[in-house]
């Protein structure tokens, strides 16, 4: 069982995306290693806003706010 909200779905150059905020105390050096902890959220955030929209969402992203470090998961990654 998972719970979480979805920060954000937005439309860009007519595709759809999904991005969740992250406030993680992280240098830019480690957050490659923490984005892999995120992967099953992306996959099931995306397969979430696809059944609920009817569109397959571009991809997903994450938003490491303190750093303002984006980190785009593409369609091929989020099965």
């Amino acid at each position: 069982m998972m719970e979480g909200i979805i920060d954000l779905v937005y439309r860009f150059n007519g595709d759809i995306w999904v991005a969740d905020y992250k406030t993680d105390r992280l240098t830019s050096d480690e957050i490659a290693g923490r984005t892999k902890e995120y992967q099953l959220q992306a996959q099931i955030y995306t397969e979430a806003v696809s059944q609920c929209l009817g569109i397959r969402p571009k991809g997903f992203r994450l938003i490491f706010l303190r750093t303002g470090t984006v980190v785009p998961f593409c369609r091929e990654e989020v099965p």
